[in-house]
């Protein structure tokens, strides 16, 4: 092939390489750009792609597998070394880190799947698990000795609760249930029953914070635990002051919304749901108009988080990608991508969940396929489009060659 046609083909893997970052897809991006490496490696559009693509290459740290053919939630122990799983098979699932590779402990906790997981305490010599499940229940879990404090209605019968977070000041949490009610509880009083025991009738919660017009799918307290926020598929966020006046506030998103979190400083409450968007609202603020809206994925947001300094935010999705975003410009900081966002395959994997270690070091994503992965939240120290290729080259088992996507070589 004459140069003419060489420069013409290598112009055109940069120009796909660039469409399919535009696009979200970065993984495909990075192999049109190894297919350019192999026609021009010294070409200046690599270094120009450079900076985008080195985004989706965190480090991979393990994968925890269970028996479970879907695990909606997870959460990080309070060292870091240990993750608990919400199995769809109704188990509580726990694994060493140190020993990924090992079977999990597994805890049968209710009869439906298992929802969100959120850490609580009475006392600081205690350490309880909140353990959410499609029953309507919430089971309280001592982490120490492995076993069950007892278990609350807290929804009306066959509710599934979708939302739950704890206090990060008091001994209480709140939920958001398919019966469209967020509901605050207190921890000290709460009408537990043995976790044998039959399903007691709907107890009454401490404080009815808001109904929806329709399922509610999420809860979130502000940092100072003084507010309450609610999410739904109304399209409404719902704020609820927990001070002495408990005032409210309807914000109209105009999306069916999974995942609400407050910013790090409590002036912003975030929200996202099906249409695939991140929008941040001024808590403080009048009318439905947001502060900023984010393109974040091709497919519904199923979970968001804060990381660690408070800087950044993660989002879930059911396009198979968990990202991390800047919260001062919205800028993307860390993708990572698995099933059906890989060239070629044709998996359809999703992310459910997601919790960041104690650390900040690592994030860890549950997955419709029954697995948790865990990834390092940093981006490989590559300075050429050379030292990034092997990172590819693992993650990524095809690579494209004249127009046609072939095996990588053992």
């Amino acid at each position: 092939m004459n140069r003419y046609y060489l420069q013409l083909e290598a112009g055109g893997y940069a120009q796909r390489a660039s469409v399919e970052l535009k696009q979200q897809r970065y993984l495909s991006a990075a192999l049109y750009a190894e297919a350019l490496a192999r026609l021009h490696a010294d070409s200046p559009l690599l270094q120009t792609l450079l900076p985008e693509l080195r985004k989706a290459f965190p480090t991979p740290f393990c994968t925890l597998r269970s028996p479970s053919q879907r695990v909606e939630h997870v959460i990080f122990g309070s060292a870091g070394d240990e993750l608990y799983a919400a199995g769809g098979d109704g188990a509580l699932y726990h694994w060493k880190l140190a020993a990924a590779d090992a079977a999990p402990d597994r805890y049968p906790i209710a009869r439906k799947p298992l929802s969100r997981l959120a850490w609580t305490q009475r006392s600081t010599s205690e350490r309880l698990l909140l353990i959410a499940a499609w029953d309507a229940t919430i089971t309280v879990w001592d982490a120490s000795s492995r076993q069950s404090v007892g278990k609350l209605a807290a929804h009306f019968k066959r509710t599934r609760i979708t939302g739950l977070a704890s206090d990060p000041a008091l001994a209480r949490f709140a939920t958001a249930g398919d019966d469209g009610y967020a509901k605050l509880w207190n921890l000290t009083d709460l009408p537990l029953t043995p976790q044998a025991a039959a399903a007691p009738a709907e107890s009454v919660p401490f404080l009815e914070l808001t109904e929806h017009d329709d399922l509610a799918k999420a809860v979130a307290f502000s940092p100072d635990g003084t507010r309450v926020a609610s999410g739904g598929f109304d399209g409404t966020i719902r704020i609820r002051s927990l001070g002495t006046e408990q005032s409210s506030r309807v914000i109209k998103a105009g999306d069916a919304l999974n995942a609400v979190i407050f910013s790090p400083d409590g002036k912003l409450v975030l929200a996202a749901g099906r249409a695939g968007g991140v929008q941040a609202f001024a808590v403080d603020g009048a009318g439905d108009n947001p502060v900023w809206k984010l393109a974040a994925h091709a497919n519904r947001i199923n979970d968001l988080g804060l990381s660690c300094d408070g800087k950044s935010f993660f989002t879930a999705s059911d396009d198979g990608s968990l990202r991390l975003w800047s919260l001062a410009d919205q800028s993307l900081e860390i993708t990572i991508e698995t099933g059906g966002m890989i060239p070629g395959q044709k998996s359809e994997v999703k992310f459910l969940g997601l919790a960041v270690a104690p650390d900040g070091r690592m994030v860890a994503g549950s997955q419709s396929d029954g697995t948790v992965s865990v990834w390092s939240t940093a981006q490989p120290a590559a300075a050429t489009f050379a030292e990034l290729q092997p990172f590819l080259a693992r993650r990524v088992p095809v690579r494209w060659e004249r127009g046609s996507l072939l095996p990588r070589a053992p």
